[in-house]
C-alpha cells in the first residue's frame, strides 16, 4: 500500500507538471513577440514537461483516497511554484538587481503568490520587468484561481480517458484542492462547467477593460487578475495609476464575480427561472453584500474623517478588494492608520463566497459559528435528548460540520496569531504585521509596504507558508506535514 501510495501521487505530480510546461510556452511566445529572453520560459518548459512525461510513464494511477488526494495538493503547489520560479531565477539581475540566496527565495515567494492567488509582491521595480514575465505572473494566478487540481483534472477526465480516473477518485481530487462543491453530479461535467464559467468571463472582463481604456497588455494581466481574485498588477500603484472611476467600478465587478461561488454562476448562466430565483434568494449572497456594504461605508466614513480625497470611491474599492481577496489598491495603505487597517484586517479574514476563487474564512463559515452561538445556548438549556437542528436560509448543519467549522477556525486563527509574532519579533510593529499575515493567510495581497525585496528571508518564509496554508484551506498542508513527521500514526489516512 505504502508503494502504491507513492506510485499515485507521483503519477499525477507528473500529470500537473506536464500541464504546467505546456502552459509556461505561452509566455514564451510572448517573449518571443518581444524580443525578450525566451529561453526563461523554455527551459523550465521543457524541463517540467520531460519530468511530468517520465513520472506519468514511470509511475501507474492508482486509486485516489482523499489523502492521497490532499497531499497531491499540497506537493502540486509547492513543486509547480518552484518550477514557476524559475524564469524569475533566470532573469534575476534584471528583476531584482542581483543574483544570489535572497533573489531566488524572492523569485519562489512571486511564484508562490501567483499560484495561491495572493498577490502579495517582492518585485523591487516592476517597471523594469520584462513584458513577458509580467504575464505570466498574472498567468499563474489565473491557473491558481481555477485550481491546479481542477485544471489538470479538466485535460485528464474527458471522454476519451475517463476511464482512467474512477469517478470517487476524480471526486477526491477535486475535494483535496480546497474546491467546496460540485456543479453536477458528475465530477468530470463540474470540472468542465467551472472551465466554461471561468473562461466566459475572463474574455468578458478583457473586452470590457478595453473600452474601459485600458491598455491591451494591462487589460489582459489585469483581467487574469481580477477573475482569479488574484490582485497583481502592472502598476506600482496598482488600479490607483489609472485614476479612472468607471474602470475601478469595472475591476470590481469582476472580483466581485470571481469570490461569487462557481455554483451560483452556473445557476445564473444556465438562465433557467427556476435557478435565477435561487440565485436571488441566495442567503450567502445577501449577507455578503450587506457585509460590504456596512464596512464600505464605515471605512468611507472613516477616510472622510482623516482628509482622504475621494474617501467613498476609495473606501468601497478597498473593502470590496478585501472582501473578495483580491488585493487591487487604489490608495496607499501605508498611511491609513491602525483603526482602518483593523476594519480591513476583518474584512480580509471573512473573505468571500465558498466554491469561489476568493480565499479568506469564508462567508458560509462565518454565519455558521454566528448562529452557533445562540444554537450552543439554546442546546445547553434543554434536555440532553432533545433534537435541536442549526439552520438558517434552507440549510441545515449538524453538529460535525460545526466541529469541522469551530476547529478550522481556531486553526486559521492560531497560523495568523504565530505568523503576525514572528513578524513582530523580526521588528515590524504589530498592526502592519497583523495586517500582513492576514493579507497572505487570506490569500488577499494587499500590503501596508513590510512585503519588499529587502524583507528579511525568514519574513518571507514565512508568508509564504501562509499563503500556502491559507490557499489550500490548511487541511491538505497538515495532511501532508502530520503523515512526513509521524508515519506510523498517520500513514493509514494516506492510504
Amino acid at each position: 500500500m505504502k508503494h502504491q501510495f507513492v506510485r499515485t501521487v507521483l503519477y499525477y505530480l507528473g500529470l500537473a507538471l506536464t500541464i504546467t510546461g505546456f502552459i509556461m510556452l505561452l509566455p514564451a511566445v510572448a517573449a518571443y513577440f518581444f524580443q525578450e529572453l525566451v529561453s526563461a520560459f523554455l527551459i523550465p518548459a521543457t524541463i517540467s514537461i520531460i519530468s511530468g512525461i517520465f513520472m506519468m510513464t514511470r509511475y501507474e494511477a492508482g486509486e485516489v483516497t482523499m489523502g492521497r488526494a490532499m497531499t497531491l495538493s499540497a506537493l502540486a503547489f509547492i513543486v509547480i511554484a518552484l518550477v514557476g520560479a524559475i524564469p524569475y531565477m533566470m532573469q534575476a539581475q534584471t528583476v531584482y538587481g542581483e543574483v544570489g540566496v535572497n533573489a531566488y527565495v524572492s523569485a519562489y515567494f512571486e511564484s508562490m503568490s501567483g499560484f495561491t492567488t495572493t498577490g502579495l509582491s517582492t518585485l523591487p521595480d516592476i517597471t523594469a520587468v520584462p513584458e513577458s514575465l509580467l504575464f505570466w505572473r498574472s498567468l499563474t494566478q489565473w491557473i491558481g484561481g481555477v485550481g491546479i487540481v481542477v485544471l489538470f483534472l479538466l485535460f485528464f477526465v474527458s471522454k476519451t480517458i475517463g476511464s482512467s480516473v474512477p469517478g470517487m477518485s476524480a471526486y477526491y481530487l477535486f475535494r483535496g484542492g480546497a474546491n467546496e462543491e460540485r456543479l453536477e453530479p458528475s465530477t468530470s461535467k463540474s470540472v468542465k462547467g467551472i472551465a466554461k464559467i471561468y473562461i466566459f468571463y475572463t474574455i468578458a472582463g478583457l473586452a470590457i477593460y478595453r473600452i474601459a481604456g485600458m491598455p491591451l497588455m494591462d487589460a489582459i494581466n489585469h483581467i487574469l487578475t481580477s477573475v482569479s481574485t488574484g490582485g497583481f498588477s502592472t502598476q506600482a500603484a496598482s488600479t490607483g495609476t489609472y485614476g479612472s472611476a468607471w474602470l475601478d467600478a469595472s475591476i470590481g465587478v469582476f472580483m466581485i464575480v470571481g469570490a461569487t461561488s462557481f455554483l451560483l454562476h452556473y445557476k445564473l448562466l444556465g438562465l433557467r427561472w427556476k435557478d435565477l430565483g435561487k440565485f436571488a434568494k441566495s442567503y450567502e449572497m445577501k449577507v455578503w453584500f450587506i457585509f460590504m456594504a456596512i464596512f464600505s461605508g464605515a471605512l468611507s466614513l472613516y477616510l472622510w474623517s482623516s482628509g482622504v480625497e475621494n474617501p467613498a470611491w476609495k473606501g468601497i474599492f478597498q473593502i470590496v478588494s478585501a472582501s473578495t481577496t483580491t488585493g487591487f489598491v487604489n490608495m496607499d495603505l501605508a498611511g491609513m492608520g491602525d483603526l482602518g487597517l483593523l476594519l480591513l484586517i476583518f474584512v480580509m479574514f471573512i473573505g468571500g463566497s465558498a466554491g469561489s476563487t476568493a480565499g479568506g474564512l469564508k462567508i458560509i463559515r462565518f454565519l455558521i459559528l454566528l448562529e452557533a452561538i445562540p444554537w450552543t445556548v439554546r442546546k445547553f438549556l434543554l434536555p440532553k435528548k432533545a433534537v435541536l437542528p442549526l439552520k438558517f436560509g434552507t440549510r441545515i448543519f449538524g453538529k460535525d460540520e460545526i466541529s469541522q467549522v469551530s476547529v478550522y477556525l481556531f486553526i486559521y486563527l492560531f497560523i495568523t496569531f504565530i505568523g503576525t509574532i514572528i513578524l513582530t519579533i523580526i521588528g515590524y510593529p504589530f498592526i502592519e504585521s497583523l495586517f500582513e499575515i492576514t493579507s497572505a493567510a487570506a490569500t488577499v495581497g494587499m500590503s501596508t509596504g513590510i512585503t519588499q525585496y529587502t524583507m528579511p528571508i525568514i519574513g518571507k518564509i514565512v508568508l509564504i507558508l501562509e499563503m500556502l496554508l491559507g490557499r489550500l484551506e490548511i487541511l491538505p498542508v497538515l495532511v501532508l506535514f502530520m503523515a512526513a513527521l509521524n508515519r506510523k500514526r498517520w500513514g493509514s489516512f494516506y492510504e
